[in-house]
């Protein structure tokens, strides 16, 4: 990895892995009370990695968490919770999931889909900007 060089023993503190709360379902395509302000590429990246967790048996937490977990420049993350019984689950679903290479691959799939996205997006802005 290209980035195994730059880093020299210093580790990644993974802050919000489940993406400030987008990850937890809430801001998929498919859930009920959508705020309306939420950007709809978000909601289709969302919906693209629950696809991906369903594909194998995950759910989205647990293939959110088991990816950052698997990380190998991770060595904390940092979560919040709004309650101490959410914080545990929490914690020992960062643990428990068991991910697999094929599930990672899909998570990288659907992250170079997402940048994609963003470029396009990206690109979009600029130009209406310039109009």
């Amino acid at each position: 990895d290209a980035c195994a060089d730059a880093l020299r023993g210093v580790g990644l503190v993974a802050h919000s892995p489940l993406a400030n709360g987008a990850l937890l379902g809430r801001k998929s395509r498919k859930s009920r009370g959508r705020r309306g302000g939420d950007d709809e590429s978000v909601r289709a990246l969302v919906d693209a990695y629950e696809d991906a967790a369903g594909m194998f048996g995950m759910g989205l937490v647990d293939l959110a968490l088991g990816f950052v977990r698997t990380r190998w420049f991770v060595t904390s993350v940092c979560v919040r919770a709004q309650t101490a019984d959410a914080l545990g689950t929490t914690l020992a679903r960062l643990y428990d999931a068991e991910v697999t290479g094929e599930a990672l691959d899909e998570v990288e799939r659907v992250a170079r889909l997402g940048r994609v996205v963003e470029d396009v997006d990206r690109g979009r802005r600029r130009w209406s900007q310039e109009l």
